[in-house]
């Protein structure tokens, strides 16, 4: 069998996405599948179709509703994240990403130019902490989920994340492959001739630089921003890393969290878990996490490891970085 690489590039979930897979003959099909189930992730648990499995879901809040493994799934993980991080990751805080002003695809958002001020969703409308109230099962012959009255799931990025890892997961075999979607990936395996897959990690003030570069074997990274995803409401700049316990986005000191992690959708997880805490409370939390790996950029152009992340540094490129608040210098 000859080996080769298999590339392809596409748009889904609002982002682009790559994947490439050293493989044979099969790397094809699989590259053309792969595609095919991210677009069908898309359509089962986006927020901005009308039409789709969680819009239906959310529609029907108030009662239980069977769906399908997938949605199930991720509305399993979500919670579990929810209540492990007290709150903090909050998958019912779509009624406040609206009232922000979010309520379209961020495509749509910006072309729009600014989001006019919205109502608060209505009396009874949660507007973060929702997950509390709700109930899910398994059950033949679907799964189902209660949502209570008022409460909407907004799944963006955990989706992402498990969509990634289920890509991964089905190339299993076939050779070493790198699963990009949008800044949420996953390598697997090391390419041909090299031990490890490089990562920049963009600088959050220039897209067109890198503050480091990581080197990365079977683990998923994730970066969670607030300079990327931004609008104007009224005459207040918005982002979409909203903060459940005030209901508005976050006011940390830090402008983005990179997680080095075992699964995308986990890496995705902390990477908002941290943004929210900040960056001295969100350090600590990490250094109690034995098998997550952070690295954290502040407003003031800070660069914060943690031990776990220094053997993942390739090639820092700026001389601000910390380990643990110690400066450490590179030329």
């Amino acid at each position: 069998m000859t080996y080769r690489w298999h590339t392809l590039s596409f748009w889904t979930m609002n982002t682009a996405a790559a994947i490439w897979l050293y493989s044979d003959e099969r790397g094809e099909p699989v590259l053309e599948a792969a595609q095919q189930f991210f677009r069908a992730v898309e359509r089962r648990m986006s927020r901005f179709d009308r039409t789709s499995e969680l819009s239906r879901l959310n529609n029907a809040a108030g009662s239980a509703v069977p769906v399908s493994d997938a949605l199930y799934e991720v509305v399993e993980l979500a919670l579990a994240a929810a209540e492990a991080s007290s709150g903090l990751f909050d998958p019912t805080l779509l009624n406040t990403m609206e009232e922000a002003g979010y309520d379209r695809s961020f495509d749509e958002l910006v072309a729009g130019g600014h989001a006019p001020p919205r109502p608060t969703g209505g009396d009874g409308a949660f507007l973060g902490g929702g997950f509390r109230q709700m109930r899910i099962w398994r059950s033949k012959p679907n799964p189902m989920v209660y949502l209570p009255k008022g409460v909407r799931l907004d799944l963006g990025g955990i989706a992402k994340g498990w969509a990634v890892d289920r890509v991964v997961d089905k190339m299993e075999g076939l050779g070493p492959c790198l699963v990009n979607a949008g800044g949420d990936l996953y390598a697997h395996g090391s390419p041909p001739g090299d031990w490890a897959w490089t990562v920049g990690v963009e600088d959050p003030l220039d897209e067109d630089r890198n503050i480091a570069t990581l080197a990365v074997r079977d683990r998923a990274v994730a970066t969670s921003s607030r300079t990327k995803r931004r609008w104007v409401r009224g005459e207040q700049r918005q982002h979409h890393l909203m903060d459940p316990r005030h209901g508005r986005p976050s006011q940390s000191d830090l402008l983005s969290v990179t997680i080095v992690a075992q699964r995308a959708a986990i890496a995705e997880i902390y990477a908002k878990v941290v943004f929210l805490l900040g960056s001295a409370a969100g350090l600590n939390y990490l250094e109690r996490q034995p098998r997550v790996a952070g690295l954290l950029v502040t407003e003031d152009g800070k660069i914060l490891l943690t031990s776990t992340m220094e053997p993942y540094m390739l090639v820092p490129e700026q001389s601000d970085v910390c380990t643990q608040g110690k400066k450490m210098s590179h030329g």
